[in-house]
């Protein structure tokens, strides 16, 4: 990202005004705060004790339906907060799993699907806020819609990601 950013600077297809500009404090913002709750959750070992009870329930249900049921927690998390945030905090009860057949590496591609996938509200995403009124929808109707893709996306990716990731 960086380099491309310092790239369009030299071509000067952007001025360094225009480009400082485009920052959003907002965003930013949003971000450092996602990394101060998420070392609070972890100092005051939540993410430990999380942790330990998703290793009890993948113990007992194996690795395709724990992999989906936390895509579906992060999907619905990151319905609620913002995408980085929600990476933030559920990677830091994923970083104390140690499960059986399963790796850190298909926890963490599940991890940014389900970040990923906020389909059910519209206010997990700024796309989904931005067709939200325009479209004339209802909030109901991204539940309606955007329910079913999760489980759909959460399947599928879950199956996948057991088959692929290694």
């Amino acid at each position: 990202m960086s380099i491309a950013s310092f790239l369009l600077l030299g071509i000067q297809c952007i001025t360094v005004d225009a480009a400082f500009r485009a920052i959003k404090g907002r965003v930013v913002l949003a971000a450092v705060a996602a990394f101060g709750l998420g070392n609070g959750l972890t100092n005051t070992n939540v993410t430990m004790k999380i942790a330990q009870a998703v290793v009890q329930v993948g113990l007992r249900t194996g690795p395709v339906t724990l992999l989906f049921l936390i895509y579906f927690a992060t999907a619905c998390l990151s319905c609620l907060i913002s995408v980085q945030a929600t990476v933030v905090i559920v990677y830091g009860i994923i970083k104390h799993l140690d499960i059986p057949h399963v790796s850190m590496g298909q926890l963490v591609v599940i991890l940014a699907i389900g970040a990923s996938s906020s389909f059910m509200t519209p206010v997990g995403y700024q796309t989904n806020l931005m067709v939200w009124r325009a479209g004339g929808y209802s909030f109901l109707n991204y539940f309606y819609f955007g329910f079913p893709l999760t489980l759909i996306v959460g399947t599928t990716s879950a199956l996948l990601c057991r088959q692929l990731v290694p």
